[in-house]
C-alpha cells in the first residue's frame, strides 16, 4: 500500500460505523437538465464522463477509499489513489421506458438511492437517467456522508458543473 493514507476523523468514522443494510448513510441529489436541441443522450453521457474524468483528480472525495485497520483496532483510513478510479463503475447510464414520466424518474431515483454503496471503492456514484419526457436527463449524484457535508457538497458541484455553456 502506498503512503497516501489519512486517518478518518471520529465523525467520518461514525458515518461508516452507523451504516447498516436498512440505514444507508449516503446522500443523493437529482438535478434535471434540458438537453440542447439535437443533442443525443449517448453523446451527453460521454461528455459528462469525460468531464468528470478530467475534474475528479481535483476532488479528494472522488479519489479516496476506505481501508480498515488490522483487526479493527482503530478507525479506518482513507487511501488516496487517483490512478485507480474506475470511471466505468462510478459513472453509469440508466434509460427510462417510454413515456419517461416524472413518476418513473422518481422510482428510478429511489432505487438508486436505496442501493448500498460498495465500501471497497471510492464512495461516490453518478447515474445519468435518460429517456425523461421533453428531451431531459437526470444526473443522480450519490456520495457517502463520510466524505461529504453540506459545504463541501456545494464546492464539489462548483468544481464539476459549469455555470455557463463554456467550461
Amino acid at each position: 500500500m502506498s503512503t497516501n493514507i489519512e486517518k478518518l476523523t471520529g465523525m467520518d468514522a461514525s458515518w461508516l460505523h452507523l451504516e447498516s443494510e436498512d440505514v444507508p448513510l449516503h446522500v443523493a441529489s437529482c438535478p434535471i437538465f434540458q438537453l440542447p436541441d439535437g443533442t443525443d443522450p449517448g453523446t451527453f453521457f460521454t461528455e459528462v464522463k469525460e468531464l468528470v474524468k478530467q475534474r475528479a483528480p481535483a476532488l479528494k472525495n472522488y479519489r479516496i477509499r476506505r481501508v480498515d485497520t488490522p483487526f479493527g483496532l482503530d478507525h479506518p483510513v482513507w487511501h488516496d489513489d487517483v490512478r485507480n478510479i474506475d470511471f466505468d463503475y462510478h459513472i453509469r447510464r440508466v434509460r427510462l421506458p417510454a413515456p419517461g414520466s416524472l413518476e418513473q424518474l422518481e422510482a428510478a431515483c429511489a432505487r438508486i438511492a436505496a442501493a448500498p454503496m460498495d465500501m471497497t471503492r471510492p464512495l461516490w456514484e453518478y447515474h445519468l437517467i435518460e429517456g425523461l419526457k421533453g428531451n431531459r436527463v437526470c444526473l443522480v449524484i450519490k456520495i457517502h456522508h463520510a466524505v461529504i457535508d453540506g459545504e463541501s457538497g456545494v464546492m464539489q458541484l462548483d468544481l464539476i458543473m459549469d455555470k455557463t455553456p463554456e467550461p
